[in-house]
């Protein structure tokens, strides 16, 4: 009896001892106060400046007093704010020189994490470095707050009826020489019901020009050049009214921006005010990105503008050819006349 009791005794203290070697081989839970970095973007920064960075992770202390550290190769970041226990926004200082680096978060309590971080262009080949571009320019532009948005439509809607202008307005289109010949040829032969007939049939600007002057064939020479003249002004009021909205695109856009830009520097003051630390480069860094929609709208304004003079000299060149057809009709209904 007292050998089964002992036998059972050391069964319960072998497999205690094993429950508790196994426990203590388990592994420990990370400590939640250690920084994670998931990722910094942009993945580059241009060299020769400083340069804004966002660096998003896990478990960066927000504490005000002891807020989480940023350094560049050992060297503290020129500016960095705690946005939220996930995000940090830093300054970074410039490089004339390109390759990696390595980038630390440091909490107070001294736990670290690092992440590589490149200065200059990363070589990614032709497909690869369009991409990135579009993506940068896709984080600049959500910089500019919604004011972008209106000026992204004015671009669109500028672009489009470019296109339309571009289309609509061709001597081809709207002057023809061979229109011209067979309405002073049947003008000559007094056929002035055909000639009527064929300026209605035809929607050329130079045929609803050449017809307000068919109508006025039995007047006199002066009646029916004062007709031509003032169809003529209409229609060439129309064609300087069509392209004049690229003009509009061209004001509006810059003004937007410069708007855009008026209330980035209000909520840039408004945080300036209330904000500790160093503040020249905060507001440095307000300024820069309230800037954006001004950038933009300029970016916009400025090739709409250069599409609205070359249009109005297209337009230009359209009405003189106009005037130059219209003398050909009078000189031939003159001539029936006398």
């Amino acid at each position: 009896m007292k050998t089964c009791f002992r036998i059972v005794l050391a069964i319960l203290i072998t497999t205690l001892f094993c429950t508790a070697q196994t426990r203590g081989a388990e592994p420990e839970e990370p400590d939640a106060d250690v920084p994670v970095i998931d990722s910094i973007s942009p993945e580059w920064v241009p060299l020769g400046r400083n340069a804004e960075v966002v660096i998003r992770g896990k478990a960066f202390s927000i504490d005000r007093n002891r807020p989480t550290e940023v350094y560049v190769n050992k060297v503290p970041a020129a500016y960095s704010t705690v946005m939220s226990p996930n995000e940090i926004r830093a300054i970074v200082p410039g490089s004339e020189t390109a390759g990696w680096v390595q980038v630390e978060v440091r909490n107070p309590d001294k736990q670290s994490a690092t992440r590589n971080f490149h200065y200059g262009p990363i070589r990614k080949g032709i497909a690869g470095g369009m991409l990135e571009r579009f993506t940068n320019f896709g984080g600049r532009f959500n910089l500019g707050g919604p004011t972008m948005y209106a000026i992204l439509a004015l671009s669109v809607l500028g672009l489009a009826w470019f296109i339309h202008c571009l289309i609509y307005l061709r001597p081809s289109r709207l002057v023809s020489e061979s229109f011209t010949q067979q309405i002073v040829s049947l003008l000559g032969n007094g056929d002035f019901g055909e000639a009527q007939k064929v300026c209605e049939k035809d929607r050329s600007l130079l045929g609803r020009v050449v017809l307000a002057g068919i109508k006025r064939s039995g007047e006199s020479p002066q009646k029916i050049t004062e007709t031509i003249e003032a169809a003529g002004a209409r229609e060439a009021a129309t064609l300087f009214q069509k392209v004049s909205y690229l003009s509009n695109v061209g004001v509006i856009s810059p003004m937007l921006g410069l708007f855009g830009t008026v209330l980035g520097m209000i909520m840039v003051f408004d945080q300036f005010a209330q904000a500790e630390g160093p503040r020249q480069i905060m507001l440095a860094r307000g300024v820069s990105l309230a800037l954006y929609t001004t950038a933009f709208g300029l970016i916009v304004g400025i090739p709409a503008m250069c599409a609205y003079y070359y249009l109005r000299g297209r337009v230009i060149r359209i009405v003189v050819d106009i005037e130059e057809e219209a003398e050909e009709v009078v000189r031939a209904l003159g001539a029936r006349r006398s």
